[in-house]
């Protein structure tokens, strides 16, 4: 059910509803104003030509960081995080991130809409989101978007 009503959600909100204004090469910025104070983040972004991406591109990867930030912050809310987004026209872009799996639940349990809704993003997209507990011992969520230019 809880699947079902995350993609509802995902298909009532308008791909290109609320447009970002600033290009993925502001997604530095992006990261700094959705992460709680206090967590550790070592992040990598590197976007190459970021003002040639579609701005459905653009919001689809602002809200996957978004979403993978918010859902470390809650449920592994004192564990580091390691966040890398990569690409560009040539390879489409890449996120990756991964904290170490504190087993269970870390914080209030949710609705578990958000990895759902992170892999829905991804699809909707055309791309794809992978997550779970890596052979690291690590949670890791990997995202892969082909690029789409504006």
């Amino acid at each position: 059910m809880d699947d079902l009503r995350s993609l509802l959600d995902m298909l009532r909100e308008p791909m290109d509803a609320d447009l970002p204004v600033v290009p993925l090469s502001e997604l530095a910025t992006v990261v700094q104003e959705s992460f709680g104070a206090g967590q550790a983040l070592s992040s990598s972004l590197f976007i190459q030509d970021p003002e040639s991406a579609d701005p459905v591109l653009t919001r689809g990867v602002y809200r996957i960081v978004q979403e993978i930030l918010t859902n470390a912050r809650k449920h592994a809310p004192h564990e580091h995080v390691f966040l890398t987004v990569q690409g560009g026209p040539a390879g489409g872009i890449v996120v990756d991130a991964r904290n170490r799996y504190v087993g269970g639940w870390g914080g209030p349990a949710g609705t578990a809409r958000g990895l759902a809704g992170i892999a829905e993003r991804a699809a909707l997209l055309g791309g794809t989101a992978r997550y779970g507990v890596d052979d690291s011992g690590a949670f890791r969520v990997h995202v892969e978007i082909p690029w789409r230019s504006a």
